[in-house]
């Protein structure tokens, strides 16, 4: 994928040098619970996700313009929990983000401009 730009932010691909950044906020008991997996042991676990990102092509990396910080990832993701609507053009969406960056609007940022790629570009 092209990055995707917006005031703020770019989304990109993952690469494994965003790894000391992942575990910067994957390590938060505030963050993985919420979203569904443990916090990071270590940096090593945040490479294996990021190769997981990679491998999988779902999951982008967000990051914050202004300070050049990869800060948060946002996913598109094939998965249909209904049976009923499997026949729609649909995906869900995932997102994480450093707590240090809550409260700021990011998220709906990066949500609108990942909707508009995934079902209009």
């Amino acid at each position: 994928m092209e990055p995707l730009k917006t005031d703020r932010l770019i989304i990109r691909n993952w690469k494994l040098s965003d790894s000391t950044d992942l575990y910067e906020y994957a390590k938060s008991e505030l963050v993985g619970p919420n979203a569904g997996w443990a916090p990071h042991k270590n940096e090593e676990e945040s490479k294996e996700a990021i190769n997981s990102f990679i491998e999988n092509e779902d999951t982008y990396a967000i990051v914050l313009k202004n300070e050049n910080k990869m800060i948060g990832s946002i996913g598109l993701h094939s998965r249909k929990p209904d049976d009923s609507l499997a026949d729609l053009k649909q995906r869900e969406i995932g997102y994480v983000l450093h707590p240090q960056y809550w409260g700021k609007e990011i998220m709906p940022e990066a949500v609108k401009r990942i909707i508009h790629y995934g079902f209009i570009e």
